[in-house]
């Protein structure tokens, strides 16, 4: 059950008294690009099954050539003589402590740069707007106008911002996959 396969001897002339097992194990892990591999503890037999490990991804994660790398949660099987055991762990979405943009100050009739700049983990981007109205893709600023810039992140899916993320003097807004910076 779970994750060990456990084997009895159970005829009359057995002289293996003691329960034998074969345990599937594994350590779930922060994302860092490489796959996690499970292991195996076998007094069975003196067989090594490790290359018999089979990998599932459950809902919301994907396996990357068979092998769990990306962050999600996963399932590790071995079958045994018809009996299998599984072990389910997760590889936990790497944390994004802090981000890096810049913002161009608006210039008289000079088109906005919306690029906030990129970086691992996640892309930038910038949208204006001057008393609640958007300025348009190829319009440039224009005289008297108190203009807003809202900084969008977009993260990866393998990353996570910290909670505690926070840049001076913006105003931050997360949703699901992104945050907004005012």
């Amino acid at each position: 059950s779970g994750g060990t396969i456990t084997a009895v001897c159970t005829a009359d002339n057995c002289s293996e008294v003691e329960e034998k097992t074969i345990v599937i194990s594994v350590n779930g892990k922060v994302y860092d690009g490489t796959a996690v591999a499970a292991t195996i503890t076998n007094t069975i037999d003196s067989n090594d099954y490790s290359s018999q490990i089979v990998y599932n991804a459950e809902a919301g994660s994907a396996l990357t050539d068979g092998q769990p790398v990306n962050a999600g949660t996963y399932i590790a099987s071995l079958t045994f003589e018809g009996e299998t055991a599984s072990i389910s762990f997760t590889i936990e979405k790497k944390v994004i402590e802090s981000v890096v943009f810049a913002v161009d100050a608006p210039v008289l009739d000079a088109l906005p740069d919306n690029d906030a700049g990129n970086s691992i983990g996640y892309v930038s981007s910038i949208s204006w707007n001057a008393n609640g109205i958007s300025l348009g893709e190829n319009e440039a600023f224009g005289p008297n106008k108190a203009y807003t810039a809202t900084v969008a992140l977009t993260v990866d899916s393998i990353y996570r911002l910290a909670d505690n993320l926070a840049v001076e003097g913006w105003t931050k807004d997360i949703t699901d996959d992104h945050v907004t910076f005012t």
